[in-house]
Order: C-alpha cells, then sequence, then structure tokens
C-alpha cells in the first residue's frame, strides 16, 4: 500500500496541474487540425510553454523547434503516432537532439497526441517502478505491474478527485472519453510522487 501522505501529494499534484494540461492536450490537437504557426509563437498554452512546462525544452535546440514540431505532426499522423521509441530514435539520428536519445521528450509531446495511451516518461516515473534507462516498452510493461500492485491505491485517488476533476472536464466538452485522460493523468501524479522520495 502507497503511504498515505504521497497519495495526498498527488491527489494534489493532479488537483493543481489538470486544466492546465487538458488546456495543452486541447491546444495540441487545434494544432493538428488547423496547422496554426501561433501554436509555435504563441505564449499561452504554445508548444515552446509546454517544452518549459514539462521541463523538456533543452532537449531540442531552440532553432529546430519549428522543424521538430513538423515532425511531430507528421507522426502523429502517421500510423506509427503512438511509436515513442520510434520517434525518440528518429530525433536521436536527426541533429535536433543534441546527440542524445530524447526518450522522455517523445514521450511528453506523444502523450499530448494521445493521452488515452501515451503516459509521459520521465526519471521520477522511471525511478517509481524500478528501472533505468529503459525503452517506453519496458517502462509501460513496469507502469501495468505497478497498476497492479497498487490498484486499490490507485482507485482511492481517482474517487477523492472525482466531483472536482469533472467539474474542470465540463469546460473540454470536445475531448472524449475524459475519464482515461484523468485516469493516466492521476497514475502519472503518483509515480512522479513516488519516484521523487
Amino acid at each position: 500500500m502507497i503511504d498515505e501522505r504521497l497519495r495526498i501529494r498527488a491527489i494534489g499534484q493532479f488537483l493543481y496541474f489538470y486544466e492546465t494540461d487538458l488546456y495543452y492536450i486541447n491546444r495540441f490537437q487545434k494544432f493538428k487540425q488547423e496547422a496554426s504557426e501561433l501554436y509555435l509563437n504563441d505564449s499561452e498554452f504554445s508548444f515552446t510553454a509546454f517544452l518549459a512546462e514539462f521541463k523538456i525544452i533543452r532537449s531540442i535546440g531552440k532553432q529546430y523547434q519549428r522543424n521538430v514540431l513538423k515532425k511531430v505532426k507528421t507522426w502523429c499522423l502517421s500510423e506509427q503516432c503512438d511509436d515513442v521509441d520510434g520517434l525518440s530514435d528518429y530525433l536521436f539520428k536527426s541533429k535536433y537532439a543534441h546527440g542524445k536519445r530524447p526518450l522522455s521528450f517523445s514521450s511528453k509531446v506523444l502523450f499530448l497526441n494521445n493521452p488515452y495511451y501515451v503516459l509521459p516518461l520521465d526519471s521520477r516515473g522511471m525511478n517509481a517502478i524500478g528501472i533505468r534507462n529503459c525503452t517506453y516498452k519496458d517502462y509501460l510493461n513496469g507502469v501495468k505491474e505497478f497498476i497492479n500492485s497498487n490498484k486499490s491505491d490507485l482507485e482511492y485517488c481517482l474517487d477523492v478527485i472525482e466531483l472536482m476533476a469533472r467539474k474542470v472536464e465540463s469546460n473540454f466538452p470536445h475531448l472524449k472519453k475524459i475519464e482515461i485522460i484523468r485516469e493516466n493523468r492521476m497514475l502519472d501524479k503518483l509515480l512522479w510522487v513516488i519516484g521523487g522520495q
């Protein structure tokens, strides 16, 4: 069982960031349809703001953000849209990622495209499930084990936040199956809090 203090912290993190997360998802979904240049340059909930808030802005050189965003959009419209490892490998082989494999970056930008399936990966999440230097597939397998071992804790957190989350979600009627996004964001916050100990 997860320590109650950690559950409370995870719930607090969820409530603090959930509306912002939904705005970022919403903004990216609109960008895919409209391809507006404002998505890169506009300050509120822009691609650049997302990179900064999710702490991945240094993964890609600033001069390459526009090119990377175009590649991400093309990737998201392809059959491999959820292939985090594939996008990470592509960016690693390109000149965009400072010669490093940007797995966290790839997971977080593909999360914007498919928040129903793609979970953001970071060092805290990997710490929570006890792995390092993994593929995204390895990470998802570890997350599945984490869910199985902590199902009642996750359900408890979801019960606590449900009413408040629904109020936030009412501003995003176009996001379908939003309860799956809610579950995934709560799971992410649990992993983040546990992995930060």
